[in-house]
């Protein structure tokens, strides 16, 4: 009994897009703190009470940093879930004759003037540098997100018996 191909593609997308969204998180956070400390004086400080006795100052950049990681983590998992239905969908219609992997980087370049459009929009932060800093991060995940749904789409599929298409 062979399993169907969006299947593979389900498993192997989500399993990128989590390592994707993680890496993503983290590079929002390294820009984030490069912007917030090195660049500016932290804006508005509030008090957050986590406790009852203690006080915790977390300035308006820094939560913003949380949520912005915590959002492109999520949104992480989401697009490696499309970009690998997408990529058991159409792997074998295009690039004939070329690795999973070659085949995966040329999905994710093709997926990030979305995922960069997305990220934009999202965003009120419009300093050029923050931008330029997202842009090639944006680009430098997606292209993970595509070799990875490429590298692991022959290990899923090998799990169970292969369809001739992919033999």
């Amino acid at each position: 009994m062979n399993i169907p191909l969006y299947k593979i593609g389900i498993k192997t997308g989500l399993l990128a897009g989590v390592i994707a969204g993680i890496a993503t998180a983290a590079g929002y956070v390294g820009i984030s703190l490069f912007f917030i400390y090195v660049l500016q004086t932290p804006i508005e400080k509030s008090t957050l009470v986590p406790h009852a006795g203690s006080a915790l100052s977390v300035s308006a950049d820094q939560l913003g940093m949380v949520s912005l990681a915590a959002s492109s983590a999520v949104a992480g998992v989401i697009l490696g879930a499309i970009l690998g239905v997408a990529f058991s969908l159409i792997h074998t219609k295009y690039l004939k004759r070329r690795s999973l992997r070659l085949k995966g980087l040329v999905l994710g370049t093709a997926l990030w003037p979305a995922s960069l459009a997305l990220a934009i929009s999202n965003s009120n932060i419009f300093e050029p540098g923050f931008l330029v800093a997202k842009v090639a991060l944006e680009f430098a995940t997606d292209l993970l997100a595509g070799y990875l749904v490429g590298y692991f789409y022959l290990r899923f599929a090998l799990a169970k018996p292969l369809p001739d298409e992919l033999l």
